[in-house]
């Protein structure tokens, strides 16, 4: 941006080009080093896992342990059935005290959700290793079967013991997918089966219908994807739910109890986890199917962006989890990583991650569902230490399956030394290490809701060490959205190798950097002060996956580290930055654009332009999620504007008129920082908060939002 100066770049090459490249220079890390302070932090150490930000359309540093299993695909689509993309993962033990007998339930769907067909059920009697299904009745629930006296298609179930060597099961159903067709209908179904895979009898009553439901504001209606678990005083199903008919737009969690029977009758659908909620959520993002261990029930979602790689697990303790209060996150991110395989070749795809936690070892054991590059679904497996204990490890994933992901460091770097040591699982078009950056986060503003691009903003401001899906590097210093990228070194060859080693030295006081690789220089430069300072950031391109098993940083020695913010238009290169979240990022976090009537807008009077503009009404609001301890909201100034009311997790509630005589650029209207108290870098996800703005009156607008993320000292 032109406030940032990357507009004026003026790059300093000492004497000439042939300088700038000093091919043949050997030991140059022990001699940077000999600048710097001995302190030095490996960011890329499972200790610093919260100082990396995680976003569901940005990407993340995915620290999971899960290693993928060598049998994967256990599971490929065939016609008519060529997306199998959703399942759940039953352990049939009873006594809880083997892992040997696993099922899968496996929902099959035509190509596109053209229509949800059957229940596949395979049974392992290894311990996951082997699987097969039964050659006469493969099918636990079959599509030829009418339901309720309407309905077709039975493909997601869930399952718990009956005590007897059966299951009871919920399933969902439907008449048709997005309420299309004449009186469309569709919800949950119950069925008994005398062992895992049948035979099973279904229940002449659906345990909920989208027709006998109340919408539950804004849109709320149809439930799927339910999850059965028995409690001590009830039969509990925690289901996904959505707009009529499974039409998409918005995602939640619900809840449905019964006092008799897992057959019910159950009780109306409770809202519980939604986007339009106060509190931290980051959406899209849907659930289905959960799990119960220790006495809590566990809930996942995967988030429905283009990547969707980014999980969040949400948890309750089990006799607590009709109430919505009772939720809380568990972990934000490092839950999946692609491995670069071509039978999960999109990445996680379909609903989320299904598990159970062993009896015998305390390992977690997870099928997820994925698709090839020839969009046929597949059924895979993973594992991971533990789940209270394991999930995540040291060294981290960037995965970007099928678009851009970049992860992103909390802290503000000037003077540094880093030392990264990358293995490329999957090329696709390249990675990229940044330093200096200053973007800003969020969805590509035409695509603010499922199935969301990256944001360009996302790539601004940061110089750059690109490597090239073909082995060429290049070394670039990106401006802001108008300026045009400055090459430093470009399309440089280097050895094509599956693991390289980066080093960075940077001055702060000059603006001197130096970039080796496998550790002989390559490049030195110089950029302006002004240009000088910002985060750390691992870029994978679209179709590449890489693993960072270190990435060690060590600061110049003069460098401070300042939490008190500086005046505002004051840049010094060691304070702590503020991050912008983009205003289509509000607007996903939002829930659904349509609801609200959002429509971009290109006008000067929006910080950087363009921003969104709604009519308003009872429902309308903007929500920006973000990892921080303060928070402010910029928005413009209008004869046309109205009111909005605007909150942090539901408290600190401020009325704001934008009504003004003439029009008045964005600008701060509201700020919020976190309690001192609160800022304790023990707990891991203390930090996450919601800053909501709903409708008054008038036409609404939505700009942007600046926060302070916590970094620990």
């Amino acid at each position: 941006m032109s406030k940032l100066g990357y507009s004026r770049l003026l790059f300093h090459v000492w004497s000439s080009w042939a300088l700038l490249i000093c091919m043949g220079e050997k030991n140059l890390t022990r001699r940077i080093r000999d600048d710097f302070l001995s302190d030095i932090k490996d960011l890329a150490s499972v200790s610093a896992i919260n100082t990396w930000f995680g976003h569901p359309v940005v990407g993340e540093a995915s620290f999971d342990a899960f290693v993928h299993s060598k049998s994967n695909p256990v599971y490929t689509g065939k016609e008519p059935d060529l997306w199998p993309v959703n399942g759940f993962l039953y352990n049939d033990d009873s006594k809880n005290t083997t892992t040997v007998n696993q099922t899968l339930y496996i929902g099959l769907y035509g190509s596109g959700y053209s229509k949800p067909t059957s229940m596949l059920g395979l049974s392992s009697f290894d311990g996951g290793a082997t699987w097969r299904s039964d050659p006469k009745n493969p099918l636990v629930c079959s599509y030829n079967t009418t339901l309720f006296g309407k309905a077709h298609g039975c493909p997601d179930g869930s399952a718990v013991p009956d005590g007897q060597g059966g299951v009871h099961m919920v399933f969902d159903w439907s008449t048709s997918l997005g309420a299309h067709g004449s009186n469309p209908d569709n919800g949950l179904g119950y069925q008994h089966c005398t062992t895992p895979v049948g035979p099973c009898v279904i229940s002449d009553t659906p345990v909920n219908a989208m027709t006998n439901n109340t919408v539950i504001p804004p849109a709320y209606r149809t439930t799927y994807g339910g999850t059965l678990l028995q409690r001590a005083q009830d039969w509990l199903v925690l289901t996904a739910i959505s707009t009529a008919g499974n039409a998409g737009g918005i995602w939640g969690l619900a809840a449905l109890t019964s006092a008799t029977s897992p057959n019910g009758p159950y009780t109306a659908p409770r809202l519980l986890l939604h986007p339009e909620s106060d509190r931290w959520h980051p959406h899209p993002c849907e659930f289905y199917p959960c799990f119960s261990h220790d006495s809590y029930a566990y809930c996942p979602c995967t988030s429905l962006n283009r990547n969707r790689g980014y999980q969040v697990l949400f948890r309750a303790a089990l006799d607590e989890a009709t109430d919505p209060g009772a939720w809380e996150v568990f972990q934000a991110g490092s839950l999946y990583h692609w491995d670069g395989h071509a039978a999960s070749a999109t990445g996680i795809w379909g609903q989320t991650f299904s598990g159970f936690v062993s009896p015998v070892d305390d390992a977690f054991h997870i099928m997820y569902p994925a698709k090839t590059a020839d969009n046929v679904g597949t059924i895979n497996l993973a594992r991971a230490p533990g789940l209270l204990d394991g999930l995540v490890s040291d060294g981290f994933w960037v995965s970007a399956p099928n678009m851009d992901a970049v992860a992103i460091h909390k802290k503000t770097y000037s003077g540094f030394h880093l030392t990264a040591v990358v293995t490329i699982a999957a090329r696709g078009q390249g990675w990229t290490l940044r330093w200096n950056y200053r973007g800003e986060l969020g969805p590509a503003p035409t695509t603010a809701n499922a199935d969301a691009a990256i944001s360009p903003r996302v790539f601004l401001n940061n110089s750059a060490l690109c490597f090239g899906g073909n082995g060429h590097v290049s070394v670039v210093l990106l401006g802001g959205a108008n300026a045009p990228p400055q090459y430093l070194l470009r399309s440089h060859p280097t050895p094509r190798t599956s693991t390289v080693r980066v080093d960075v030295s940077q001055n702060a006081s000059n603006g001197k950097f130096t970039v080796a690789l496998n550790d002989t220089t390559l490049l030195t430069a110089r950029i302006p002060p002004d240009a000088v300072g910002g985060s750390i950031a691992v870029h994978a391109t679209t179709g590449a996956s890489v693993y960072v098993s270190e990435l060690t940083v060590t600061t110049q020695q003069n460098t401070k580290l300042q939490h008190a913010v500086p005046p505002m238009g004051v840049r010094s290169p060691e304070a702590q930055r503020w991050f912008w979240l983009t205003a289509a990022d509000g607007i996903a976090g939002g829930g659904c654009a349509g609801i609200g009537g959002w429509q971009i807008s290109n006008d000067p009077m929006f910080r950087t332009g363009s921003g969104f503009v709604s009519k308003g009404g009872p429902h309308t609001m903007a929500k920006w999620n973000f990892d921080g301890v303060a928070v402010r909201l910029y928005l413009p100034r209008g004869p046309t504007l109205g009111s909005v009311a605007v909150s942090v997790d539901g408290s600190n509630t401020t009325n704001v008129t934008l009504y003004a005589t003439s029009v008045v650029p964005a600008s701060t209207v509201y700020e919020w920082r976190e309690r001192p108290s609160k800022r304790t870098p023990e707990i891991p996800t203390g930090h996450l908060h919601a800053l909501t703005m709903r409708w008054i009156s008038g036409t609404m607008v939505a700009d942007s939002v600046h926060f302070l993320p916590f970094v620990q000292p």
